[in-house]
């Protein structure tokens, strides 16, 4: 079985080292600028690394780890010239596998295999994906065969239907993206504008993040605490003021999160 990495971004390049210590058969590795894909060839021996015009050659699997919004026309260049693959795959979040409808249709295996990181993570080793979650996704045939190798690999996945992928994402965003920004909100105002040191910076991240992570582990996400929670409407006034002076988008993240907290408490 042959495997083909088009878009040898950092997800790509990931997945194509995996594979291959893996002791899989990366036949191509492909960029639209060759010099990304000729550069990896040099850490992969024995993979063949260029642009487009090697997209006639490929066999067995396919994954497209392009942008998102270069998924179906990267898809549609190989189908256009090369119906031979077996398997066509992607790893967005947030687009299913419906991408592939002509593969679908000429009863390929079709899937999105989403690698629960952080983007910046997937610089570090590919050893990271075995304790990553995937989000999986696709026709039946193919989801069978990246369940078969999750398992053969030690790899974990939750499946998911084609119509809740971009619920899915929506709550991948949640837990990654906007988790970041609101700790990179604390952090400028910690340095910025209280100048704190460095190190009681990250100890103060750091002490409420595993606060956090002590609420996920024992289901108690919904025990708020702060001044919303407690409707202590004076603080939340004056907290308010001070974040709009700082920055006024600022301040209506403020209210809009207080908002929020309320809400889900039921108040």
């Amino acid at each position: 079985m042959r495997i083909s990495v088009v878009g040898i971004g950092k997800a790509g390049s990931l997945l194509a080292k995996f594979f291959y210590r893996k002791g899989y058969s990366v036949s191509h590795l492909i960029n639209r600028t060759p010099e990304q894909a000729l550069k990896l060839a040099h850490e992969l021996p024995g993979c063949k690394a260029g642009g487009f015009e090697l997209l006639a050659e490929l066999e067995d699997v396919v994954i497209i780890a392009t942008s998102d919004s270069a998924i179906r026309d990267t898809f549609l260049r190989i189908w256009n010239v090369n119906t031979r693959p077996e398997y066509f795959i992607h790893l967005s979040g947030a687009i299913s596998s419906r991408v592939f409808e002509e593969a679908a249709k000429a009863e390929k295996g079709v899937a999105s295999f989403h690698p629960n990181l952080s983007i910046s993570s997937f610089s570090i080793s590919p050893s990271l994906l075995q304790k990553a979650i995937f989000g999986l996704e696709g026709n039946e045939k193919g989801i069978a065969f990246l369940a078969s190798i999750a398992k053969k690999e030690g790899l974990r996945y939750v499946n998911i239907s084609t119509e809740s992928k971009i619920l899915y994402h929506a709550a991948a965003v949640f837990s990654s993206n906007f988790t970041q920004l609101m700790l990179k909100q604390a952090e400028s105002l910690y340095r910025e504008k209280l100048l704190f040191d460095n190190l009681s910076v990250v100890e103060l991240l750091e002490s409420y993040l595993e606060g956090l992570l002590k609420k996920v582990k024992t289901g108690t996400l919904s025990e708020f605490s702060g001044p919303a929670a407690r409707n202590d409407q004076r603080t939340l006034e004056l907290e308010q003021r001070c974040l709009s002076e700082i920055n006024p988008k600022l301040g209506k993240l403020y209210e809009e999160l207080s908002c929020m907290i309320r809400h889900v408490r039921g108040d």
